[in-house]
């Protein structure tokens, strides 16, 4: 997949996101529970948290000269994803919201901003590798759509 492709298909799953939670209600985002004991509220903190952690990484993947240790290793990703859910456990899920999506528009402009050198950078591994994450067959957010859709139905 090129560099345009890639970054099509994550806004695809962005907007999957995004069209599924504009038809919910308050009670459905914050209080139904959609993934073991997560809200929608919590699956946005996940992905918010996520976007702005990418950042860093890319940055990593581009001066590293060895993989970093997270690149073969989900280690430590339950600490990460519940520390991400605490820290915006107190805040409103309009916030939570616009924080999602500004992190996410951050994310992709990192991305568009990186050079087709760059893009093709490969020490120690390549970064278009970086992008090819999928969770439920889709790109993440559009995977947790497709979660929260299938919990949802089965209501």
């Amino acid at each position: 997949m090129t560099k345009k492709e890639k970054l099509q298909y994550l806004k695809q799953g962005h907007q999957k996101m995004r069209d599924l939670i504009s038809n919910l209600n308050d009670f459905q985002i914050n209080d139904l529970k959609v993934l073991d004991d997560w809200t929608t509220k919590d699956v946005l903190s996940h992905l918010a948290a996520w976007n702005i952690e990418n950042i860093k990484r890319i940055e990593v993947l581009l001066t590293s000269k060895e993989i970093p240790w997270w690149w073969n290793s989900s280690e430590g990703d339950d600490e990460f994803n519940e520390k991400a859910i605490a820290q915006r456990k107190d805040k409103g899920a309009q916030e939570v919201i616009n924080e999602w999506e500004d992190s996410f528009q951050n994310f992709i402009k990192r991305a568009e901003e990186l050079s087709d050198e760059e893009w093709q950078h490969n020490s120690p591994i390549p970064l278009k590798e970086f992008f090819v994450y999928e969770y439920y067959g889709l790109e993440h957010e559009g995977g947790h759509a497709k979660q929260i859709e299938g919990f949802l139905k089965n209501q």
